[in-house]
């Protein structure tokens, strides 16, 4: 799943002052900590 971020959130990025790279940053902990519950929930 590499680094979690979004398409537009990869796009965003190096345009983003680092409020705005907190707050994807506290997105891609959430999508892999989602990622992680459904892994273990198909095992």
């Amino acid at each position: 799943m590499g680094c979690y971020r979004s398409l537009d959130e990869i796009l965003v990025w190096g345009e983003s002052d680092n409020s705005q790279k907190l707050e994807i940053i506290a997105c891609t902990a959430e999508r892999r900590q989602e990622y992680i519950r459904k892994l273990k929930n198909n095992s």
